[in-house]
């Protein structure tokens, strides 16, 4: 038992080690990473062009794959997304539509947490269970526009 216990603990500071290298790979791009547990987000505000900043964030991206190749580890592509908000007076990159950039939002600031929690919501107050409900039922909303009363 003792053995299984160290190996879990190796295991544990290697990916931690992975993350913290990960992570300066991002920040030698200008970007700013965010990490929980199995996710990294990339975040960043710019004035620039729209193609300067994707073609930073295409190389940051890219290098980052490429460490992880070369350290036989693999980015999951099916998991990889790219939220890019911007404001009317600047270029729109893509053809996004308003529902799946709605969708995209939930999914990453507030599908996410919940995912990210789930075995510590096991056994929540139903006053804790219902005020998460309700954050989950507007977020539902939101996306599709219905009302509350609908």
């Amino acid at each position: 038992m003792a053995l299984y216990k160290c190996r879990i603990i190796i295991i544990i500071i290697i990916i931690i080690i992975i993350i913290i290298i990960i992570l300066k790979l991002i920040k030698r791009h200008q970007l700013v990473p965010h990490a929980y547990a199995d996710d990294i987000q990339i975040r960043f505000l710019s004035a620039e062009l729209c193609q300067l900043l994707a073609d930073r964030v295409s190389a940051c991206i890219d290098e980052v794959s490429s460490w992880m190749r070369s350290n036989r580890l693999q980015v999951n592509p099916s998991k990889t997304e790219v939220l890019w908000c911007s404001s009317s007076r600047r270029l729109v990159f893509g053809d996004v539509s308003p529902r799946h950039a709605l969708l995209s939002l939930i999914r990453a600031l507030v599908a996410s947490k919940v995912d990210y929690c789930c075995s510590v919501l096991a056994g929540i107050s139903r006053q804790l269970l219902y005020r998460l409900q309700f954050i989950l039922n507007a977020a539902a909303r939101l996306v599709f526009s219905v009302r509350r009363s609908e």
